[in-house]
């Protein structure tokens, strides 16, 4: 066994924390739970990524659309 792996595994665990604190926050936060819902009503967004852009993109209502914040995030091409 290598010695990297209990630290590999504390960080699986840490993580794992993480996700749910954050998943706590945005279900408790009305405004946050809204984005969230908004940012997984794109296709092929789940949860985790949908947090996870939420992180990166900070206030979604600076988007007019989910498409928009799809082009942005590049999981869709912007209209020509």
């Amino acid at each position: 066994m290598s010695q990297g792996l209990p630290e590999i595994d504390y960080l699986k665990l840490k993580q794992q924390y993480l996700l749910k604190q954050i998943k706590s926050l945005m279900m408790t936060d009305p405004i946050l739970k809204t984005d969230l819902k908004l940012v997984q009503s794109i296709l092929g967004i789940g949860q985790q990524t949908a947090l996870l852009l939420l992180a990166e993109l900070g206030d979604v209502r600076t988007f007019d659309s989910a498409r928009q914040i799809a082009a942005f995030a590049k999981v869709l091409k912007p209209p020509l």
